[in-house]
């Protein structure tokens, strides 16, 4: 009894060579990561960062400093001059997801979509008094832990 013809094995050989051809070639280009992120310090733009480069940045701020690092399509706090470094164990972050924060410092550093799409997204961080601007969120977090 024979399940499969001769022209059924051929067909699901191809199938196969393509399909594992189709994932060889995804995952050699890698994911592509158009992502920005914004860096924000006391409230205003500091810079926008494109995910697609790895690089480190320094933001300087009345003596104070953070070192950003873009590594692999994702953005973190390597070094701050803050106290508590409490930014720097926030770990790492990608498109889609999170924002890191250093209160001593006043920086914050917020992910937006792709680079000229203009959507800086929906997602809103709300501070105490339901202030929603960077600005008053860092000034109401920074009369709480006073």
């Amino acid at each position: 009894m024979e399940y499969f013809k001769r022209n059924d094995i051929f067909i699901i050989i191809a199938i196969v060579v393509i399909s594992v051809g189709m994932m060889i070639t995804l995952n050699a280009a890698g994911p592509e990561n158009t992502g920005v992120a914004v860096v924000t310090l006391d409230g205003g733009v500091y810079r926008e960062v494109p995910l697609s480069r790895d690089a480190d940045y320094v933001v300087e701020n009345e003596g104070r400093h953070n070192t950003v690092r873009v590594e692999g399509g994702e953005i973190f706090m390597l070094d701050a001059s803050c106290p508590d470094l409490a930014c720097v164990r926030q770990g790492k972050i990608s498109t889609g997801s999170g924002a890191i924060v250093c209160l001593p410092n006043k920086v914050l550093i917020k992910l937006r979509g792709d680079i000229g799409s203009g959507d800086v997204g929906t997602d809103r961080l709300e501070g105490p008094g339901g202030q929603t601007d960077s600005t008053d969120i860092l000034d109401g977090l920074d009369a709480i832990s006073e």
